[in-house]
Protein backbone atom coordinates (compact mmCIF):
# COMPACT_ATOMS: atom_id res chain seq x y z
CA UNK A 1 0.00 0.00 0.00
CA UNK A 2 1.13 3.53 -0.65
CA UNK A 3 0.66 6.70 1.36
CA UNK A 4 -2.40 7.66 -0.68
CA UNK A 5 -5.10 7.65 1.93
CA UNK A 6 -8.52 8.99 2.77
CA UNK A 7 -9.35 9.62 6.39
CA UNK A 8 -12.77 11.17 6.32
CA UNK A 9 -13.92 11.93 9.82
CA UNK A 10 -17.06 13.08 11.57
CA UNK A 11 -16.93 15.47 14.48
CA UNK A 12 -13.69 17.39 13.86
CA UNK A 13 -12.04 18.96 10.89
CA UNK A 14 -10.15 16.52 8.66
CA UNK A 15 -6.44 16.85 8.06
CA UNK A 16 -7.36 17.89 4.55
CA UNK A 17 -9.96 20.63 4.31
CA UNK A 18 -11.49 20.54 0.83
CA UNK A 19 -13.38 23.59 -0.33
CA UNK A 20 -16.78 23.08 -1.82
CA UNK A 21 -16.94 23.93 -5.51
CA UNK A 22 -20.35 24.86 -6.81
CA UNK A 23 -20.47 22.85 -9.99
CA UNK A 24 -23.02 23.47 -12.72
CA UNK A 25 -23.80 20.24 -14.49
CA UNK A 26 -26.30 19.08 -17.05
CA UNK A 27 -29.67 17.72 -16.02
CA UNK A 28 -30.92 14.48 -17.55
CA UNK A 29 -34.68 14.39 -17.82
CA UNK A 30 -36.41 11.03 -18.06
CA UNK A 31 -40.09 10.91 -18.93
CA UNK A 32 -42.21 7.90 -18.03
CA UNK A 33 -45.61 7.47 -16.44
CA UNK A 34 -44.38 5.44 -13.47
CA UNK A 35 -40.67 6.28 -13.46
CA UNK A 36 -38.96 7.28 -10.19
CA UNK A 37 -38.17 10.90 -9.59
CA UNK A 38 -34.70 11.74 -10.90
CA UNK A 39 -32.71 13.86 -8.43
CA UNK A 40 -31.90 17.31 -9.85
CA UNK A 41 -28.20 17.32 -10.73
CA UNK A 42 -27.96 21.08 -10.32
CA UNK A 43 -27.78 20.73 -6.53
CA UNK A 44 -24.96 18.17 -6.56
CA UNK A 45 -21.78 19.28 -4.80
CA UNK A 46 -18.13 18.48 -5.44
CA UNK A 47 -17.39 14.85 -4.47
CA UNK A 48 -13.71 14.35 -5.39
CA UNK A 49 -11.25 13.96 -2.52
CA UNK A 50 -8.92 16.95 -2.51
CA UNK A 51 -6.36 15.92 0.11
CA UNK A 52 -3.64 15.22 -2.45
CA UNK A 53 -1.82 17.13 -5.20
CA UNK A 54 -4.68 16.35 -7.56
CA UNK A 55 -8.31 15.60 -6.95
CA UNK A 56 -9.04 11.91 -6.71
CA UNK A 57 -12.39 10.43 -7.68
CA UNK A 58 -12.96 7.04 -6.10
CA UNK A 59 -15.96 4.74 -6.01
CA UNK A 60 -16.98 1.11 -6.33
CA UNK A 61 -17.43 -0.52 -9.75
CA UNK A 62 -20.83 -0.12 -11.34
CA UNK A 63 -23.45 -2.46 -9.96
CA UNK A 64 -21.27 -3.88 -7.18
CA UNK A 65 -22.70 -5.40 -4.05
CA UNK A 66 -20.55 -4.04 -1.21
CA UNK A 67 -20.32 -6.52 1.63
CA UNK A 68 -20.07 -4.94 5.09
CA UNK A 69 -18.96 -6.89 8.15
CA UNK A 70 -20.10 -5.39 11.45
CA UNK A 71 -17.34 -6.58 13.76
CA UNK A 72 -18.79 -8.24 16.89
CA UNK A 73 -17.42 -7.38 20.32
CA UNK A 74 -19.35 -9.99 22.30
CA UNK A 75 -21.16 -7.23 24.17
CA UNK A 76 -24.84 -7.45 23.33
CA UNK A 77 -25.76 -3.77 23.65
CA UNK A 78 -22.78 -2.47 21.68
CA UNK A 79 -23.20 -5.03 18.92
CA UNK A 80 -26.93 -4.41 18.57
CA UNK A 81 -26.46 -0.64 18.36
CA UNK A 82 -23.89 -0.85 15.55
CA UNK A 83 -25.84 -3.51 13.66
CA UNK A 84 -29.00 -1.39 13.79
CA UNK A 85 -27.07 1.66 12.60
CA UNK A 86 -25.75 -0.30 9.63
CA UNK A 87 -29.17 -1.68 8.69
CA UNK A 88 -30.53 1.86 8.65
CA UNK A 89 -27.51 3.11 6.68
CA UNK A 90 -27.71 0.36 4.07
CA UNK A 91 -31.37 1.03 3.36
CA UNK A 92 -30.88 4.82 3.29
CA UNK A 93 -27.96 4.79 0.83
CA UNK A 94 -29.35 1.93 -1.29
CA UNK A 95 -32.53 3.96 -1.72
CA UNK A 96 -30.51 7.01 -2.77
CA UNK A 97 -29.73 5.63 -6.23
CA UNK A 98 -32.25 4.73 -8.90
CA UNK A 99 -30.66 2.07 -11.07
CA UNK A 100 -28.70 -0.30 -8.82
CA UNK A 101 -25.42 1.59 -9.15
CA UNK A 102 -24.29 -0.18 -5.94
CA UNK A 103 -25.79 -2.13 -3.07
CA UNK A 104 -24.68 -2.21 0.58
CA UNK A 105 -25.42 -5.42 2.44
CA UNK A 106 -24.23 -7.31 5.52
CA UNK A 107 -21.59 -9.97 4.91
CA UNK A 108 -19.38 -12.36 6.87
CA UNK A 109 -15.77 -11.33 7.29
CA UNK A 110 -14.49 -13.66 4.58
CA UNK A 111 -16.72 -11.95 1.99
CA UNK A 112 -16.54 -8.40 3.33
CA UNK A 113 -15.36 -5.36 1.41
CA UNK A 114 -15.77 -3.02 4.40
CA UNK A 115 -15.46 -3.50 8.16
CA UNK A 116 -17.61 -1.42 10.54
CA UNK A 117 -16.31 -1.52 14.12
CA UNK A 118 -16.12 0.25 17.44
CA UNK A 119 -12.80 2.06 17.62
CA UNK A 120 -11.54 0.26 20.72
CA UNK A 121 -12.22 -3.18 19.26
CA UNK A 122 -9.29 -5.07 17.72
CA UNK A 123 -9.69 -5.40 13.96
CA UNK A 124 -9.35 -8.86 12.32
CA UNK A 125 -7.14 -7.44 9.56
CA UNK A 126 -3.52 -6.34 9.17
CA UNK A 127 -3.50 -2.53 9.18
CA UNK A 128 0.27 -2.09 9.57
CA UNK A 129 0.72 -0.56 6.12
CA UNK A 130 -2.33 1.72 6.33
CA UNK A 131 -3.21 2.31 9.99
CA UNK A 132 -6.27 4.33 10.97
CA UNK A 133 -5.65 7.59 12.84
CA UNK A 134 -8.57 8.08 15.21
CA UNK A 135 -9.90 11.63 15.29
CA UNK A 136 -13.39 12.89 15.95
CA UNK A 137 -16.42 10.70 16.60
CA UNK A 138 -16.14 8.42 13.55
CA UNK A 139 -13.75 8.01 10.62
CA UNK A 140 -13.17 6.07 7.40
CA UNK A 141 -9.78 4.78 6.27
CA UNK A 142 -8.41 3.22 3.10
CA UNK A 143 -5.22 3.39 1.04
CA UNK A 144 -4.21 3.01 -2.58
CA UNK A 145 -2.03 0.12 -3.70
CA UNK A 146 1.72 0.55 -4.31
CA UNK A 147 1.18 1.81 -7.85
CA UNK A 148 -1.62 4.19 -6.95
CA UNK A 149 -3.96 2.54 -9.43
CA UNK A 150 -6.52 0.93 -7.13
CA UNK A 151 -7.74 0.81 -3.54
CA UNK A 152 -5.64 -1.76 -1.70
CA UNK A 153 -6.91 -4.69 0.35
CA UNK A 154 -6.21 -5.31 4.01
CA UNK A 155 -5.21 -8.96 4.57
CA UNK A 156 -7.25 -10.89 7.11
CA UNK A 157 -5.46 -11.98 10.27
CA UNK A 158 -7.96 -14.63 11.33
CA UNK A 159 -8.91 -17.82 9.55
CA UNK A 160 -7.83 -18.11 5.95
CA UNK A 161 -5.28 -15.52 4.83
CA UNK A 162 -7.02 -13.78 1.92
CA UNK A 163 -4.98 -11.39 -0.22
CA UNK A 164 -8.06 -9.81 -1.76
CA UNK A 165 -9.58 -8.85 1.58
CA UNK A 166 -11.27 -5.86 3.14
CA UNK A 167 -10.74 -2.53 1.36
CA UNK A 168 -12.13 0.03 3.81
CA UNK A 169 -12.53 0.50 7.55
CA UNK A 170 -15.22 2.53 9.31
CA UNK A 171 -14.75 3.06 13.04
CA UNK A 172 -16.97 4.75 15.61
CA UNK A 173 -15.62 6.14 18.87
CA UNK A 174 -16.61 3.87 21.74
CA UNK A 175 -18.01 6.77 23.79
CA UNK A 176 -20.82 7.03 21.22
CA UNK A 177 -22.39 4.03 22.91
CA UNK A 178 -23.95 6.32 25.50
CA UNK A 179 -25.80 8.89 23.29
CA UNK A 180 -29.10 7.96 21.71
CA UNK A 181 -29.14 5.44 18.82
CA UNK A 182 -30.14 8.13 16.33
CA UNK A 183 -26.77 9.85 16.77
CA UNK A 184 -24.88 6.60 16.11
CA UNK A 185 -27.05 5.97 13.04
CA UNK A 186 -26.27 9.48 11.75
CA UNK A 187 -22.52 9.04 12.24
CA UNK A 188 -22.49 5.65 10.50
CA UNK A 189 -24.64 6.94 7.61
CA UNK A 190 -22.28 9.90 7.17
CA UNK A 191 -19.20 7.67 7.08
CA UNK A 192 -20.77 5.37 4.50
CA UNK A 193 -21.22 8.38 2.25
CA UNK A 194 -17.41 8.48 2.29
CA UNK A 195 -17.21 4.72 1.77
CA UNK A 196 -19.35 5.03 -1.36
CA UNK A 197 -17.09 7.73 -2.78
CA UNK A 198 -18.10 11.14 -1.47
CA UNK A 199 -14.61 12.24 -0.50
CA UNK A 200 -15.44 15.72 0.68
CA UNK A 201 -18.15 17.70 2.48
CA UNK A 202 -20.52 20.31 1.05
CA UNK A 203 -19.35 22.64 3.82
CA UNK A 204 -18.37 22.75 7.48
CA UNK A 205 -20.90 23.49 10.19
CA UNK A 206 -18.77 26.48 11.19
CA UNK A 207 -18.99 27.93 7.68
CA UNK A 208 -21.41 30.85 7.91
CA UNK A 209 -22.05 30.68 4.17
CA UNK A 210 -23.18 27.07 4.33
CA UNK A 211 -26.86 27.84 4.76
CA UNK A 212 -26.83 30.02 1.65
CA UNK A 213 -25.71 27.15 -0.60
CA UNK A 214 -28.53 25.27 -2.22
CA UNK A 215 -29.20 22.08 -0.27
CA UNK A 216 -25.90 22.21 1.65
CA UNK A 217 -27.37 23.09 5.02
CA UNK A 218 -29.56 19.94 4.93
CA UNK A 219 -26.82 17.54 3.90
CA UNK A 220 -25.95 14.33 5.72
CA UNK A 221 -22.39 14.96 4.56
CA UNK A 222 -21.80 18.10 6.62
CA UNK A 223 -18.36 18.18 8.24
CA UNK A 224 -19.45 17.78 11.83
CA UNK A 225 -21.98 15.71 13.74
CA UNK A 226 -24.75 15.10 11.19
CA UNK A 227 -28.16 16.50 11.99
CA UNK A 228 -29.88 13.80 9.94
CA UNK A 229 -29.32 10.10 9.25
CA UNK A 230 -30.56 9.86 5.65
CA UNK A 231 -29.15 11.43 2.47
CA UNK A 232 -30.59 14.81 1.54
CA UNK A 233 -31.63 15.78 -1.97
CA UNK A 234 -28.16 17.25 -2.50
CA UNK A 235 -26.52 14.04 -1.23
CA UNK A 236 -28.67 11.93 -3.56
CA UNK A 237 -27.86 14.15 -6.51
CA UNK A 238 -24.16 13.94 -5.69
CA UNK A 239 -24.05 10.15 -5.38
CA UNK A 240 -26.02 9.78 -8.64
CA UNK A 241 -23.59 12.06 -10.44
CA UNK A 242 -20.58 10.30 -8.89
CA UNK A 243 -21.74 6.90 -10.14
CA UNK A 244 -22.01 8.29 -13.66
CA UNK A 245 -18.47 9.71 -13.52
CA UNK A 246 -15.31 7.79 -14.41
CA UNK A 247 -13.30 7.08 -11.22
CA UNK A 248 -9.55 7.34 -10.69
CA UNK A 249 -9.56 4.59 -8.02
CA UNK A 250 -11.71 1.51 -7.47
CA UNK A 251 -11.12 -1.56 -5.28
Amino acid sequence: MSALRLKARSGRACSARPAMIAGIVGVVLLAACDSPTVPPRLIAYQFAYEGFVERVIYRWPDGQTIGVHVAPTGETERDALLEAAFRHTAQAWNDAVLYGEYRLEAAPLQRADVILAWANHALPIDTSECPPSPDGFAWTTFCANSTGTAIAAYPLTVGQHVEDGVHMIVQVLQTELEPDPDRVAALVAHEFGHVLGIGTHPCRLSDSGCTRRQGAHESLMYLGIPERSTPSAADRSTIELLYHTRPDLTP
